[in-house]
C-alpha cells in the first residue's frame, strides 16, 4: 500500500499535518481486514474522528491510532445523541496508552463542522460537555 500512495505522490514522502477521518467510516480504510492508510498519516500533529470511524465497526481502530507518532498533539472528536458508551471507554485506553508511551496528547476537542446553525452549535456543544465530563482522561494529558 505505501507503494500506491507514494507513487500517487510522485516519490515524495510527504507529511500530513492534519487528519480528518469522517464520512465513509472505518471500512473505507480497511482492506482484507490490515489498515490501509498510508504510512505518512502517522506524522500527524491533529486528529479529528468523526463518529463513523469511532465507533465499533472497526475493533482496533483505536489500537491503531496508537501507532501516531509523538507529534500528535489534539485529538478531536464528532459526539452525537446516542452515542455508544464503548466510545467513552476507546477513548480513554487511547489517551492513556500514548501517555503511558510517554506520548500524551495536549488537548481533546469537539470535532467542529463548518456552516452549522448557531442552534446545532449549542446543541453539539451540550454533547460534548457532557461527554467530556464522562471522561477521566486529564491526569493523561499533557499540562498546557
Amino acid at each position: 500500500m505505501r507503494l500506491d500512495w507514494l507513487d500517487a505522490a510522485y516519490g515524495a514522502d510527504p507529511s500530513l499535518a492534519f487528519i480528518r477521518f469522517e464520512g465513509g467510516g472505518p471500512k473505507s480504510v480497511v482492506k482484507d481486514g490490515v489498515w490501509a492508510f498510508p504510512p505518512f498519516f502517522m506524522k500527524a500533529k491533529v486528529l479529528e474522528v468523526g463518529v463513523s470511524f469511532a465507533g465499533l465497526d472497526y475493533p482496533e481502530f483505536w489500537e491503531d491510532l496508537e501507532q501516531v507518532g509523538p507529534q500528535l498533539a489534539t485529538l478531536c472528536l464528532e459526539v452525537i445523541e446516542g452515542m455508544q458508551p464503548a466510545i467513552a471507554n476507546s477513548v480513554e485506553k487511547f489517551v492513556e496508552a500514548r501517555f503511558n508511551k510517554g506520548m500524551p496528547l495536549a488537548k481533546l476537542e469537539r470535532m467542529r463542522f463548518e456552516e452549522m446553525s448557531e442552534e446545532d452549535e449549542e446543541k453539539a456543544e451540550k454533547l460534548w460537555e457532557g461527554f467530556r465530563a464522562g471522561l477521566n482522561i486529564d491526569q493523561y494529558l499533557s499540562p498546557p
